[in-house]
């Protein structure tokens, strides 16, 4: 089963932020649409900056599954980008990751990170809800800290 959540440029002048992922806690991350070729995501852009990104899964009813994968798709640019850190929070376990927005390159382009999972059994032994959290960190290697999340995509492995 794959949840793919995103700030769809399709639905300009409607609700572009319809599909996007369930935000349980938010501090200093705010939905943005920078250019005229509506590039939306959600951008902090001072060190301390987090979201906190919960997905469930219990549409797949009563499969058993213990594993899943998390694709977080971010913009990097030669400017003003830093880096933060990707932490599973609550209901699964992760490595702990961090993605860096600045390339040399004089352009600005979507990367992607792919992290696994591992889902953890609530007290009646479902796992369903996975809680991600993205925090923008004081390292930089430009003059700027912004971190913009375009997509997030959150896989399940059914076993």
């Amino acid at each position: 089963m794959s949840s793919c959540f995103r700030w769809d440029s399709g639905l300009v002048g409607k609700n572009p932020f319809d599909k996007a992922a369930k935000i349980v806690e938010s501090s200093g991350f705010e939905a943005v649409d920078e250019t005229a070729n509506h590039k939306l995501g959600l951008a902090g852009t001072k060190p301390g900056n987090h979201v906190v990104f919960e997905v469930d899964a219990g549409d797949v009813g009563d499969d058993k599954w213990k594993e899943g994968q998390l694709t977080l798709m971010y913009l990097t640019s030669f400017e003003h980008m830093g880096r933060a850190r990707v932490e599973c929070v609550g209901g699964c376990g992760c490595d702990t990751t961090e993605i860096d927005g600045h390339i040399k390159a004089q352009q600005s382009v979507m990367a992607s990170v792919m992290i696994p999972l591992q889902l953890h059994d609530d007290e009646l032994g479902r796992a369903h809800k996975c809680q991600v959290r993205v925090s923008v960190l004081d390292e930089t290697e430009s003059e700027g800290h912004k971190v913009k999340l375009l997509q997030v995509v959150f896989d399940v492995f059914l076993d």
